[in-house]
């Protein structure tokens, strides 16, 4: 598993060879932590902590790569609108060991749809 981040206006490429079931289970726990943050909000979106819920992907993203990178280092180094893609995209490598979501390859359509050619 790798990630590219600008660090000090530099392409870096982080490598993660290894990903142990320790970090499946934390995977978990995020997941959790991620969920409170979503009940506290059901009532009143208002109490929804949106920094937060960025911090936790960030400090997930870090730990999942043994702190290669710090979580400031991530959000400081990931475009904007890439910053949630790329933690779903690493919780999906931890959790599944593909990239891709189940029943979607890389020749999807523009729909989303997988392409029933493949």
């Amino acid at each position: 598993m790798e990630i590219t981040l600008r660090v000090d206006n530099e392409e870096k490429t982080f490598i993660q060879p290894f990903v142990s079931a320790r970090i499946l289970r934390r995977t978990f726990e995020y997941d959790k932590k991620f969920q409170e943050l979503l009940e506290a909000g059901a009532e009143n979106f208002e109490n929804y902590d949106r920094i937060k819920d960025l911090e936790l992907a960030a400090e997930y993203v870090s730990e999942v790569f043994n702190n290669q990178f710090t979580a400031e280092q991530f959000l400081d180094g990931v475009e904007s609108y890439k910053a949630v893609p790329e933690y779903t995209r690493i919780k999906r490598l931890v959790q599944t060991g593909r990239e891709e979501a189940f029943g979607v390859t890389k020749t999807d359509n523009e729909e989303g749809k997988p392409d029933p050619n493949v």
